[in-house]
């Protein structure tokens, strides 16, 4: 550090490199955290509505049924569908639809708790995990959501579409084997509520057996 003339000069330029390849290191790892960062956070969450997307649903949703088995307050689990959704997609378009998403995300996600996770499945089905919400609380909020999907109106330059929400809610408690039943039960749910009409709440526990969806009016052997 202290020598003088050439070699100084020497020294110098050495401490100068050692200094510029220290800033790159941090620089690079810096910019590798932040990437790691990102990809992880693409891996949760829906690019779409910025909600968790199925992965990180059934993440939590296994989280949340550990958490009751170990002796936590019990849950409920929300599968929702949208009604008369495809009219318009057919009518405006992705650009529309993918807007109108957005905004039922924003809607769902106002009239539930900090703690509940809100999830975009795929397509136009979303999922709610309720924590420590179970009996008739958890009915409520089911009731709740889809009144306001019902209520909602959404405008695109000349038209106006209404819409709806058929959802399936089925228990997370200590009687629950996996999250497999769960998803299964409040598939047929959901499913069970759009096949009766629309726009309503079905409940449904969780069993042993795998719940498949009925075909409705008969359909699957009416097109064989």
């Amino acid at each position: 550090v202290s020598s003088g003339g050439e070699l100084g000069f020497l020294e110098q330029g050495f401490n100068d490199m050692a200094n510029h390849i220290e800033e790159a290191h941090h620089s690079l790892q810096a910019r590798i955290e932040e990437a790691t960062a990102q990809l992880a956070n693409q891996a949760r969450h829906d690019a779409l509505t910025g909600l968790f997307n199925r992965r990180e649903f059934e993440n939590r949703l296994e989280q949340a049924l550990e958490e009751v088995k170990a002796g936590g307050d019990e849950g409920a689990a929300l599968f929702i569908d949208l009604d008369r959704f495809n009219p318009g997609n057919d009518a405006c378009g992705h650009l529309a639809c993918d807007e109108l998403l957005r905004q039922i995300a924003q809607l769902f996600q106002g009239r539930l708790r900090e703690d509940d996770t809100l999830a975009r499945l795929g397509g136009d089905e979303f999922g709610i995990i309720l924590a420590s919400c179970s009996g008739a609380r958890a009915r409520q909020v089911a009731e709740d959501i889809c009144a306001l999907a019902s209520a909602f109106r959404f405008i695109w330059q000349d038209k106006v579409f209404a819409i709806g929400a058929s959802i399936g809610l089925t228990p997370i408690n200590a009687h629950v084997d996996n999250i497999t039943s769960i998803l299964a039960a409040g598939d047929a749910a959901c499913y069970r509520a759009k096949d009766s009409g629309r726009n309503q709440v079905c409940e449904q526990v969780a069993s042993h057996k795998t719940e498949r969806r009925q075909e409705g009016n008969g359909w699957a052997s009416r097109i064989r």
